[in-house]
């Protein structure tokens, strides 16, 4: 058990700097900067990493209204 939580916190702070990198795109972007597909590829990735968590945890938050 120990073991797993020490993976899941690891992901969670993973998604953490991941989430950074996406927010300091869109300020760029923002600015009008180019940063397509970098942008779009970042979001995906902490979007699909961020549910899979929730999938792991059977997470009510996944239910359809």
């Amino acid at each position: 058990m120990q073991t797993t939580l020490v993976q899941v916190e690891k992901r969670i702070d993973d998604l953490d700097a991941l989430a950074n990198e996406v927010a300091v795109l869109a300020a760029r972007l923002k600015d009008g900067e180019e940063v397509q597909p970098d942008l779009s590829v970042s979001g995906q990735r902490w979007y699909r990493g961020a549910r899979e968590i929730l999938v792991q945890a059977h997470s009510s938050a996944l239910e359809e209204v």
